[in-house]
């Protein structure tokens, strides 16, 4: 009875910790836990239609997931001012998917310091690496008047 118990603990952990073909190995927290919990910095968008790369200025876009279902997104716009809101995520598939603003993206990879997301709309890849304590109202981005392409 104490192994079954075991058993069926080890099967829910396993089957919790979801891993994908970007991840180099299980992660022992969960797709939401490891989504949850920091602030995302998007440091790079790769066309895939034309292989053109273009590297974000730093702090141009930020993600701010909640395990509740919503997220908040602060970009630089054409003028360079910031400009922030609030939106809700939804998952797809078994988490293979992530949709934000209505849109679908391909989880690529999810690790707890790097998000690699694909548009199903755009054939474009966005990567972002993870700040575990950032104080989003002090932040002092690196390019002020970098247009960030919003998430498309």
């Amino acid at each position: 009875m104490k192994n079954l118990f075991y058993l069926s603990l080890l099967i829910i952990v396993i089957s919790s910790c979801k891993k994908y073909d970007g991840d180099s190995f299980y992660s022992t927290y969960t797709v939401q836990g490891r989504l949850a919990g920091g602030v995302w910095n998007c440091t790079e968008i790769r066309n895939l239609n034309n292989s053109n790369i273009d590297e974000i200025p730093r702090f141009s876009c930020l993600l701010d997931f909640s395990k509740n279902g919503q997220y908040d997104i602060r970009y630089t716009t054409l003028s360079g001012t910031l400009n922030s809101g609030t939106s809700e995520y939804q998952w797809k598939s078994n988490k293979d998917f992530i949709v934000l603003n209505g849109i679908d993206f391909e989880i690529k990879s999810l690790t707890w310091k790097n998000f690699i997301i694909k548009s199903t709309l755009t054939n474009k890849e966005y990567y972002f690496e993870k700040w575990i304590s950032l104080d989003l109202d002090s932040v002092d981005r690196e390019d002020a008047f970098y247009p960030f392409p919003l998430i498309e």
